[in-house]
Formats: structure tokens, sequence, C-alpha cells
């Protein structure tokens, strides 16, 4: 019935109505119950390091990751810390990404217009991509890569758009690779896919490939021949479940019913030689993203019309009983809509929580020393709690990772206090911090395993903190 009755004006309504809920929802619950904490751990990493620009300049060195890792500047950082100036950081951290959602949402909408898409198409296919799992991701906490998404969006459509408008991607291009080489390639992949099946404006595409590469080289020649090709650490290990589908709980993926909708819509596509690029492309960027994970917010897109496309095809289908078709795509509507509410209460009551944020708050007003926990829990200790740990999040270009996560392997599960206290002396460990799901199956399954058993039976361990399922120990 909607669809029925859509015209140019209600659909931008309704999807800027729905934009605003779905980005706003989080928010809210992270202000109610939460106080007003941010979400995720990524995100207080950006706050950190955009306050220590404010306050003190660029940085080379971060001191509080691994102790002393490399930091390699990123302009997010740069545009967070100057706007800081403006307006309070932590006000700033929750309306920037509120704002780029609603320039993405927009941008698409009429890209998809530009390329002549029909209205209701547009619509559905709008719908779909704001309310996937990766757009709520990338838009209701800070996140490095959502500038260089809206200004990939902002090229696109005024590289398709009258020649007067051309300096506007000319300068988006030689920004976008500042951001990460791969968001650079993935412009240049849907312009040249644009361009091979329409044949149209190859020479404003050649000026901004040149402008791409000079960018990209001025950037990433000096990096690479100082530090080599960033690597996955070997103890990381992911499956096609846990790294594509967010109904198994991964952070940036697709819902479950959008990945089956959109090879429904893959198929569908017409076998001739202009849609054979959009294929490749797809393909390509599939594969891709399987390794650099970030790739998918643009694949985001092309799910999104893909899903779109099969809803359509289902709904023209002939089918010899009406009910089938009803519960079919009944089914398929309610799939939707639950991975995306199911998305959104997950990140909304996502760590961390009151208790773990009194908890690192306190440590703040302890002396200074290293803390050793979990590595997922490092970028919360190295920003609220302003400790250096022996390891966080941030793999790339950080010191001796594997070393450093095969001594906490054996600092979690050894009862040998000689061998762990030495390890621990290596470190300088001063502080540990435990919380629930550490105790619960992401470090051990029993309650007097290894570490666990050592902290009651040891004189060298005193708990000096205790709220709820968090403790922090101090070791002598």
């Amino acid at each position: 019935m909607v669809l029925k009755n859509l015209n140019e004006k209600n659909s931008i309504i309704m999807l800027a109505i729905l934009t605003v809920i779905i980005l706003l929802i989080p928010l809210s619950i992270r202000l109610l119950i939460y106080d007003n904490s941010l979400i995720g751990s990524e995100s207080y990493y950006h706050a950190r390091i955009a306050q220590t620009i404010a306050d003190d300049g660029i940085l080379t060195t971060d001191q509080l990751s691994y102790g002393g890792a490399t930091y390699l500047l990123n302009p997010y950082h740069l545009v967070i810390s100057n706007l800081s100036k403006v307006i309070p950081l932590n006000s700033l951290l929750k309306i920037t990404p509120f704002i780029f959602g609603i320039l993405s949402f927009i941008l698409f909408y009429l890209i998809l217009k530009k390329l002549k898409v029909d209205l209701k198409t547009r619509f559905l296919t709008n719908l779909i991509f704001l309310s996937s799992p990766i757009f709520i991701y990338l838009f209701t906490s800070p996140n490095q890569h959502s500038i260089p998404f809206v200004l990939t969006l902002l090229t696109f459509y005024f590289f398709i758009s009258k020649q007067k408008y051309f300096l506007i991607p000319l300068i988006s291009v030689i920004i976008i690779p500042l951001f990460g080489l791969f968001h650079a390639i993935t412009l240049i992949l849907l312009l040249a896919s644009y361009i091979t099946i329409t044949r149209k404006r190859l020479k404003r595409f050649m000026i901004l490939f040149f402008a791409v590469l000079i960018t990209s080289f001025l950037k990433f020649i000096p990096l690479y021949l100082q530090y080599t090709l960033p690597t996955t650490p070997s103890f990381l290990t992911f499956n096609l479940f846990n790294m594509f589908i967010s109904d198994f709980g991964a952070s940036m993926a697709f819902g479950i019913f959008t990945l089956f909708l959109s090879f429904i819509g893959f198929a569908s596509i017409k076998k001739n030689h202009q849609d054979i690029i959009f294929y490749l492309l797809a393909i390509l960027m599939i594969i891709i993203s399987y390794h650099i994970p970030y790739l998918r917010i643009y694949l985001n897109l092309i799910t999104s019309f893909l899903t779109a496309s099969a809803i359509f095809l289902l709904l023209k289908r002939k089918w010899e009983l009406k009910l089938i078709k009803t519960l079919t795509i009944l089914v398929m509507m309610c799939g939707l809509i639950f991975s995306t509410t199911s998305y959104i209460n997950r990140i909304s009551h996502s760590d961390p929580d009151n208790e773990i944020t009194l908890s690192l708050e306190w440590l703040n007003n302890q002396p200074k020393g290293v803390v050793f926990s979990h590595y997922s829990k490092g970028l919360w200790i190295e920003s609220i709690a302003n400790k250096p740990t022996v390891m966080d999040e941030l793999f790339d270009y950080a010191p001796n990772v594997e070393q450093r996560y095969n001594h906490s392997h054996i600092i979690f599960n050894s009862r040998n206090i000689k061998t762990t206290t030495e390890l621990l002396d290596k470190y300088n460990v001063r502080y540990i911090w435990l919380d629930k799901k550490m105790k619960t199956g992401q470090v051990w399954e029993k309650e007097n395993q290894g570490l666990l058993f050592l902290l009651k039976n040891s004189e060298r361990f005193k708990r000096a903190y205790h709220l709820g399922e968090v403790e922090i120990w101090t070791y002598t």
C-alpha cells in the first residue's frame, strides 16, 4: 500500500524520518541507561587521540597503547580535534556520525535518481540501506570511515552530474586517499565501472584517476618504505558466519535475510556484456571484504539494491497459491526487520556498561602503572583509566603483537607463580582488570583456572576494587 501511493516528496520525508529514528534509538538508550557513554571500544580510542592532539599537538607515538606503539596520523582525528575547539568533544562524537548518516542517505538517494532507478526501487533500496546493520554501525558512533564514505558518495554523484560541478569531485578525490588506500581503490573501481557501462565522461575519469594516484603515492609510498604492510595476527580466527552475518554476532556485517535476498537479486540480473561489470565488481568486493572488513560499507550499497530487486522480483512473480506468496514475502520482511531490531538492541546495550565505566574511572585516580587484561578491553582502559596496557585491539604496527598475545595466554592460564610473575614483571604490570565476560568464556571456563587461582592464593596479588562482576587487582 505504501509503495502504491508513493511519490517523490513523501518518499524523501518517510526515509528521512526513519533515518533519524534509527540513528537516535541507540544514542537515546545510551543516554538513559548507560550515562551517555559511547558505543564500542574504537569510539574511546578516537576520543582519546583527538583530545590528545587538541591538547598537545600531533603525536608520533601512542604511549598508552602497548606501552608505546607507533601512531600513524589519521585525518579523522585532525578533523575531530579541530572541531572540538568549537563543540565539546563528547557532544561532537555523537553529532558528527548522525550528520554523516543523514548525508549518506541523501546522497545515495540522489545517486539512484541520477542513474534513473525508478521511484519504488529507489525507495526500497534506501529503506534497506538505512536499516542495515552496517549503516547503523557506521553512523551511531565515531567512526574514521564515515567521512571518506560520504566523500565517495559525493564524488560519484557530482561525477555523473553536470560539468560545472567537476571541482567538487576533484577536491574530494584528493582528500579520500588520506583516509585509507582501500577507499581510494574502491572509488576508482566505482567510477571505472560507471564509464565502462555508460561510455561517458572518460576525460573526467582520467583527471580524477591521476589525482587519486598522485595523492596515494604521496601518502603511501613513504609509509610503506618505512613500514611493511600490516598483517592480521595469527591468533585471530574468522569464519563466514562471524565475519559476514550480523545475526551471528558480527559487528559490521549483513543480516542473514539481506544476504539471501541479495543473492536472489544478483542471480536475476540480465546476463549481458554491460552487466558483467556489475558482476565482477560485486564478486571482487565480496572477496576482498573478507580481508578488509570496512570494504563492506561500500558493498552494502550494492546488496541494498540487490535485496530491493529480489523483493520486487518475488512480488511480480506469478504464484499458483497466493497464500504461499504472502507467507514468503511476510517471512522475508520479518527477517529484515528482525535483523535491524536485534542489531540495534545489541549495540545499544553493548559494553562498556556502568560497572565497567565506574571501575575505569576509579582506576584513573590511582597511581600510574601498566594494566593487564584481555586485549579487547585495552582501548577502554587506555581511554577512560588513562593507563598503559600490555595489549589492545590496534594490531597494525604494534610492537611484538604475537609475542605479547602468547605471553598473555600464558599469564591467563598458568598456575606457576614463578612463570606468571616473570611475565608480569617483563611488562611492568601493576594492575589486573577482570570482568564477567573474561571469567565466563572469553578467557576462562572455570572459577580457579590459571591466574584466577593465583590471584586468590598468592600474597603478590591484592584485590583493590570490586563492583558487581568487575574486579581490579594490584600486583606487587
